[in-house]
């Protein structure tokens, strides 16, 4: 039965992400990542595609709101736009109708986009060559920069004891690099192809050159969600809201609240650890968002994490709050443990930031 305040709580998410939106303006977020979301300019709450979405969050979350950063990548296709994309699917004449295809369904198919290289854990900023002679990485031998190194680099991982009131960190670099655009409603979804067999398929599908960044990257994601889950780990990729929503719920119930940052207050700074408070110490469910033509998040739970709330100090003076998660150690984070230099007794830590969301059990 729908909540009789259905209506009202899809306005206050609504107003909510107006709201972001001066928040990321006014904390000096880049007028380009403002262009970005104000580019989703149909946040179509009465399509076709996100009714199907809000009635099935309504019915799986009704104690929670959703956030701006999954609202705005709602997809504002109808049935009927659905049915016709699908038959050119069907016909195998959708790459005639790609750039129609991509701009109605808000999706991001720029083949001249940098390359990026997502991480096991989280979709570490790093851009890569963009000679078009590296070998494709779902081939074999794909040479791909060490993520160590890139962890190592980014201050993307830090440790457990970093936490500690007093201590000081360097924030990594909090500006998104994964361009905004629309996940496709899930049986839209599912006719495309998700796997290294299938690249060139869905390169040629959406009339994307093999040899363009945009192919790299997706080679990069499809790479990494078709690496096996570590021990303790549960892992997918996901390519739709309704996935997501059923993943959460499967792995850690209904009961819960999602968290997200997309401030980029303190980026790239030295701050000090003011305070320290445990938002939950059940393992959450953590979606990282990947950069693909369409919304693909890779979400995982891994046993033995923990949600921080931390108060942080600028060198200005500024005092702000930032969320992050630290993880025991477990095969599937061999690299970032050893880029720390970190014992299988330790843990290693990672802010949220950008476009990614954090699951947390409700107590």
């Amino acid at each position: 039965m729908r909540n009789p305040n259905y209506h009202i709580t899809i306005r206050v998410a609504v107003a909510t992400l107006v709201l972001l939106q001066l928040q990321l303006l006014t904390a000096g977020q880049p007028l380009r990542m403002l262009k970005d979301l104000m580019s989703l300019k149909d946040i179509d709450t009465e399509s076709d595609s996100a009714k199907t979405v809000l009635s099935m969050w309504n019915s799986t979350f009704p104690e929670v709101i959703i956030p701006p950063l999954l609202l705005g990548r709602l997809s504002p296709l109808h049935e009927k736009d659905v049915e016709r994309f699908s038959s050119m699917i069907a016909r195998g004449s959708l790459s005639q109708k790609s750039v129609e295809f991509c701009e109605t369904s808000n999706l991001s198919c720029n083949s001249s986009i940098g390359r990026f290289s997502p991480s096991g854990t989280v979709f570490v900023a790093a851009v890569l060559s963009t000679s078009s002679t590296d070998v494709n990485p779902c081939t074999p031998k794909s040479n791909i920069t060490s993520q160590s190194e890139l962890f190592e680099r980014d201050n993307v991982f830090f440790p457990e004891e970093t936490l500690g009131n007093g201590r000081q960190v360097m924030l990594p670099d909090l500006h998104d690099p994964v361009p905004m655009k629309a996940f496709l409603p899930r049986s839209l979804a599912v006719k495309f192809p998700f796997s290294c067999e299938g690249l060139e398929d869905l390169d040629n599908m959406l009339n994307i050159s093999k040899h363009s960044n945009m192919s790299y990257n997706m080679a990069m994601v499809i790479k990494a969600c078709e690496t096996p889950s570590g021990e303790g780990q549960i892992k997918r990729c996901i390519t739709s809201v309704e996935d997501m929503l059923e993943m959460v719920a499967s792995t850690i119930g209904s009961h819960v609240e999602v968290l997200s940052e997309p401030s980029i207050q303190g980026s790239q700074e030295l701050v000090t650890v003011i305070e320290v408070k445990v938002t939950s110490s059940t393992s959450p469910l953590s979606c990282h968002s990947f950069v693909f033509p369409f919304g693909v998040y890779y979400c995982h739970y891994l046993k033995g994490s923990e949600v921080f709330n931390l108060t942080l100090k600028s060198e200005q003076g500024t005092v702000f709050e930032r969320s992050a998660v630290c993880h025991a150690w477990s095969p599937s984070l061999k690299q970032e443990f050893t880029a720390l230099h970190l014992s299988s007794q330790n843990k290693a830590c990672h802010w949220l930031y950008g476009s990614n969301l954090l699951w947390v059990p409700k107590s």
